[in-house]
């Protein structure tokens, strides 16, 4: 499925096709598409995170932030109460989000919508941040890796440990 339907029915350059291929131990291989630019994000476990455009291939790394302060946070849904962020945006698709945090374009990625995102929404990014170095996580501390296609879960996703500390604390109440 488009991950980003919306901004793909309104001609917003930015939707995906993310497909990620799951064993006993987790995600394995992952791709995300930007199908707006083309760029490709692609991970192998234990192999690290890469993005793909026309002209080169080249390692991803998320931002060293550590504090909500100085951080760019993509949401997805409004939240209650302004953060203490620098910046935020609402882009559209969790998995581009996903792999914008683990190559370091955004901060942390915080969805404060209590319907979630569907595994095939998320499993791809998910991938490329644990390869990159990023840390995500269920706001309801629930696994993210299921094949349950009911499953839906609520991300948070930050460049480094410290920063998800610091967004989880700044947005009690949310």
């Amino acid at each position: 499925p488009v991950d980003g339907s919306t901004n793909c029915s309104r001609n917003i350059p930015y939707w995906s096709i993310s497909l990620c291929a799951l064993d006993s131990e987790g995600p394995l291989v992952a791709l995300v598409v930007n199908c707006a630019n083309g760029e490709r994000f692609s991970a192998i476990r234990g192999q690290g995170a890469y993005l793909q455009t026309p002209d080169q291939r080249e390692i991803i790394t998320p931002a060293l932030t550590k504090r909500v302060a100085d951080s760019v946070v993509a949401v997805s849904g409004l939240p209650s109460h302004d953060f203490g962020w620098k910046q935020f945006r609402a882009l559209g698709s969790a998995a581009l989000t996903l792999c914008d945090v683990a190559a370091g374009r955004v901060d942390a990625y915080y969805d404060v919508l209590t319907s979630g995102h569907a595994p095939w929404d998320y499993l791809g990014g998910l991938l490329m941040c644990t390869e990159a170095g990023a840390v995500v996580v269920d706001y309801e501390n629930r696994g993210l890796v299921t094949t349950d296609i009911e499953a839906r879960r609520t991300l948070r996703a930050a460049a480094t440990a410290d920063l998800l500390a610091d967004l989880t604390r700044s947005s009690v109440g949310d």
